[in-house]
């Protein structure tokens, strides 16, 4: 399999090696796939940390008797985890897709192969 990080550092060379094995150009839609990707992953992220300061701050505004402030805090931290869990979900399958297609595309030639 292909590795994903040569891939966003020289896209163009490895477009180049697979035209060398007369195939098309790849590494638009590698890129593009990544970013979907990675851009979910960073979100869910980002949704995990909401629901973390949340549920600490539901904890303190529950000591404090903030029946009100509690509630929305819960709300929130239900909210970022179903978003959370939306996220993993979608950037689990990106990276399946993503996956399937580094597999499916054949072994780069080396510089002293021919082409064709």
């Amino acid at each position: 399999m292909h590795d994903i990080c040569t891939i966003r550092e020289n896209p163009a060379a490895f477009d180049a090696a697979l035209s060398r094995r007369e195939l098309e150009p790849k590494s638009s839609e590698i890129l593009r796939i990544d970013e979907e990707r990675r851009r979910n992953i960073f979100a869910a992220e980002t949704a995990q940390m909401m629901q973390n300061n949340a549920s600490r701050e539901a904890g303190a505004a529950k000591t404090r008797g903030d029946d009100t402030e509690f509630s929305r805090l819960r709300a929130l931290v239900a909210e970022s985890k179903a978003r959370m869990h939306v996220l993993q979900q979608e950037a689990a399958e990106e990276d399946a897709q993503l996956r399937a297609l580094l597999m499916s595309i054949p072994n780069l030639p080396l510089d002293e192969v021919p082409s064709g």
